[in-house]
């Protein structure tokens, strides 16, 4: 169960990546659509995110491989990328959710690229059913953290 978590949150996060690697301007005009982060935050949030995103999703599709009780810090760098990625799954829903409410009218951001690469795929603008969707991607993170948390207090 762990590593199909892991691969799963992996591959979510590298196609996040890829898309804000692609193009880093419209992600970056993505990060500033939501209003969340002062106007001179936004740059920095739109240059490391897709970075972030890679790193941890190469992590977690390496730990796939690994034996999972790998101490030191190899497990740390493990545990630490399935928290980045459950932590940013939850900062993302709160934001569609955010905008949402506020009446803003958005892409996600999340996925659009996939448009330019897979001709049934249409990006659409931020609904509910994006915050349902990002709900659903955060189960196996959620699994994954609370599993450190219960393996953390000794019980197994």
């Amino acid at each position: 169960m762990t590593a199909l978590c892991r691969l799963i949150l992996s591959a979510i996060f590298a196609l996040a990546a890829l898309g804000g690697l692609e193009h880093p301007k419209t992600f970056m005009r993505s990060v500033g659509d939501y209003q969340l982060l002062p106007p001179g935050l936004v740059p920095l949030a739109g240059a490391t995110l897709p970075g972030v995103e890679a790193l941890a999703a190469l992590v977690l599709l390496l730990a796939v491989f690994r034996v999972p009780e790998t101490p030191g810090r190899w497990r740390a760098a493990v545990e630490g990328s399935e928290l980045i990625v459950t932590g940013l799954l939850v900062v993302y829903t709160v934001g569609i959710a955010s905008a949402l409410l506020r009446g803003f009218q958005l892409d996600c951001g999340c996925f659009d690229f996939l448009g330019e690469h897979l001709p049934f795929y249409k990006p659409s603008k931020a609904t509910w059913g994006t915050v349902v969707r990002d709900l659903v991607m955060m189960g196996p993170g959620v699994w994954l953290v609370s599993r450190q948390r219960w393996a953390g207090a000794g019980v197994r």
